[in-house]
């Protein structure tokens, strides 16, 4: 993981090392003198003691990691407040948005799996199959755009709350209210972002569950007698999640990218908010940040799935 980590860190900072210098000067070019002599010049030497910019890249690489190795990632271009300080500010809703998609998405995709796998070659499957190739084909964005005009809004369905993620008077609600509150303004952006999800494991673990139904002790376990609920949900469901554990590791990273998106639809507080935020002002700490996140965040994930599969696959802690 660290020298993964490494070389994601200086490529990135390469990349945005140039962009950051290119952008600086040219903001100095195209705003007034007043202006340029003030607010712009003091960000443009902001930046170049953060990146380094007077500097060759493998120094000022090293300078950036030190600051990066303790959180210091600069001030943002939008309001000058630490980006440590905005970012743990957003975070709490984007780990919710992103537990609350997790948990649709294990819940659906194994239930409609393991369903689809004992109604192999029926009408349901064939249809389902058709449905969710169609759905699996719509872009993120449109989905979510869609729901938000039929569940929100008034127009057709008032079900959900157009944006934010409490409503007024929240302090004064009770904790289970609180929390149901919370969810309800995220059921529409959680389904958004897990809706393409649900419908890859779905049919992951459907072939998955036909691959071990296939295998010599299911054929033994029905020969002795036993019930069928039981050969599915013990002997089969049990072998057919050691290649679902892996994807757990992925996952989180792969909802976390599809958040920038929904964030900004929903207009929800969070760190896909504010990336999307960054890149539209050229926020470039933030971005710097952001990604140094991502980074992380995947490795971790990865590392998460490994250690789940040597739990749940014992020949690999013997090897």
């Amino acid at each position: 993981m660290i020298p993964t980590l490494i070389g994601i860190s200086f490529i990135t900072y390469s990349l945005v090392r140039l962009s950051s210098d290119n952008y600086s000067r040219n903001m100095s070019e195209n705003m007034s003198e007043q202006t340029a002599a003030g607010r712009n010049s003091a960000v443009y030497k902001e930046e170049m003691k953060l990146f380094g910019l007077d500097k060759p890249i493998p120094i000022g690489y090293l300078n950036w990691i030190k600051k990066a190795a303790v959180l210091d990632f600069g001030n943002s271009r939008k309001d000058g407040r630490k980006v440590t300080q905005r970012i743990v500010e957003v975070l709490p809703n984007t780990i919710m948005l992103n537990l609350y998609s997790v948990f649709l998405i294990y819940i659906f995709s194994v239930c409609a799996g393991l369903y689809l796998a004992v109604k192999r070659g029926t009408k349901i499957d064939q249809i389902s199959s058709v449905v969710f190739f169609i759905i699996y084909s719509i872009p993120t964005f449109w989905l979510a755009l869609t729901m938000l005009t039929f569940f929100a809004g008034g127009e057709y369905l008032n079900l959900f709350p157009l944006e934010g993620i409490i409503t007024s008077g929240f302090e004064e609600k009770s904790v289970i209210e609180r929390f149901f509150n919370i969810a309800w303004h995220l059921t529409l952006p959680a389904v958004s972002l897990s809706i393409g999800e649900i419908i890859f494991l779905t049919q992951f673990i459907r072939s998955n569950t036909l691959e071990v139904l296939n295998k010599q002790f299911i054929i033994s376990a029905r020969a002795k007698g036993l019930p069928e609920k039981r050969v599915i949900f013990v002997h089969a469901f049990r072998n057919s999640m050691i290649p679902l554990v892996t994807m757990i590791g992925m996952l989180i990273p792969s909802l976390f990218g599809g958040s920038v998106i929904i964030e900004s639809i929903y207009s929800l507080p969070g760190l896909g908010m504010m990336v999307f935020e960054a890149f539209l002002s050229r926020d470039l700490p933030v971005i710097m940040a952001i990604t140094m996140f991502s980074a992380v965040l995947t490795l971790l994930g990865i590392l998460f799935s490994d250690i789940l599969y040597s739990v749940v696959n014992p020949k690999i802690r013997v090897s």
